[in-house]
């Protein structure tokens, strides 16, 4: 999941882009999904793998082909970065929120 570096200034821009769409996707479905969940207490871990399925989906109906490809060039496997950064994104955007 980690990216290799380029001197490709577009699939530098690409890949950065994907990166923001990631941490939005999650936002958007921590807000409009799971914190209503977590307050009724109904947050359970069936929940979680659906709020992250959703997520990636969102993400990947979100992402160009370019954009897809330019992930794959740098990063490898899609599938994987995506996860890794969704991870890292609801890590990040939860401990901002206490």
């Amino acid at each position: 999941a980690i990216c290799a570096k380029t001197n490709n200034e577009h699939l530098n821009k690409l890949v950065e882009l994907a990166s923001q769409t990631i941490e939005k996707c999650v936002i958007t479905i921590d807000q409009i999904y799971v914190d209503g969940l977590k307050k009724e207490g109904k947050f359970t871990k069936e929940l979680q793998e659906e709020a992250f399925d959703t997520c990636k989906c969102m993400i990947l109906n979100t992402l160009s082909e370019d954009t897809k490809n330019a992930v794959i060039t740098m990063c490898g496997d899609l599938d994987s970065w995506i996860r890794v950064n969704i991870e890292s994104y609801v890590r990040l955007h939860s401990s901002q929120k206490n």
